[in-house]
């Protein structure tokens, strides 16, 4: 009955399948970032779920600009290798996404933190989504 945008590596997919009442629209196949997406994020909370999504700057834009109401989810900037290192060891697959995502981790996280101003929550290194998801 939530909507949570939250960063890579936070646990997002783990939560969705350990636990009920979760939707993590990223493991759902809710890709590409499109109208069905929204969509997606605006209606499963009707039916009881609680929506993990993709923290993303354009995608906090858009539930702003639809007055939803969201908690976004991230690292502390300066726990940069903590995370990237957890993202990378949990990944099945090599590609250059982790590649693309440390070159731009700074950056990306500085822009969620402009765009979500009064919306974030902090992880602290060794803490996982599911560790305060009940705290949100």
């Amino acid at each position: 009955m939530r909507i949570i945008l939250a960063y890579h590596g936070t646990g997002k997919t783990h939560l969705a399948q350990s636990r009920g009442g979760f939707i993590d629209l990223e493991a759902y196949c809710f890709m590409p970032i499109d109208e069905k997406y929204y969509q997606a994020i605006e209606q499963y909370p009707i039916y009881g779920y609680t929506v993990l999504g993709l923290c993303r700057d354009y995608i906090i834009k858009e539930l702003l600009k639809r007055g939803l109401n969201f908690t976004v989810v991230i690292p502390k900037i300066s726990d940069k290798k903590y995370f990237l290192d957890r993202f990378k060891n949990n990944r099945i697959e090599e590609d250059d996404f982790y590649e693309d995502l440390l070159k731009q981790y700074e950056a990306n996280l500085k822009v969620i933190e402009k765009v979500a101003k009064g919306k974030i929550v902090y992880l602290e290194k060794g803490q996982y989504l599911s560790d305060i998801i009940d705290d949100l």
